[in-house]
């Protein structure tokens, strides 16, 4: 998803972070939400300066979740547009390498079935 206004990252290993940056319109506001421990992630911050981005993190899901859920059952937010690949069980390999190799992973689902 291109030309975001807001985006919240709950998958936040190294890749998706630098996505954020790159997905987001001049004035909009990342909210990274858990990152993962120990990680250091480089990203643009020219970017994040240029586009006049705000930035929030976030330890835990503390007071967030009801209001993501209440988010969700109203519509706003549309969960299943946000899948942009699907893999079958015997595909996890590739669907574990995809994002460093298609810029354009958001979200992936792999069917236990």
């Amino acid at each position: 998803m291109r030309n975001t206004n807001t985006h919240i990252g709950t998958s936040n290993g190294g890749r998706s972070v630098q996505q954020t940056v790159e997905v987001v319109r001049k004035g909009s506001t990342i909210c990274w939400i858990g990152l993962v421990p120990g990680e250091v992630v480089e990203t643009n911050t020219m970017a994040i300066v240029g586009k006049e981005t705000r930035l929030q993190g976030i330890m835990r899901y503390a007071n967030v979740y009801d209001t993501a859920m209440s988010l969700v059952a109203a519509g706003t937010i549309d969960l299943v547009s946000m899948i942009t690949h699907r893999f079958a069980l015997d595909q996890v390999k590739e669907a574990l390498e995809l994002p460093d190799n298609d810029d354009n992973v958001m979200k992936s689902v792999i069917a236990l079935s």
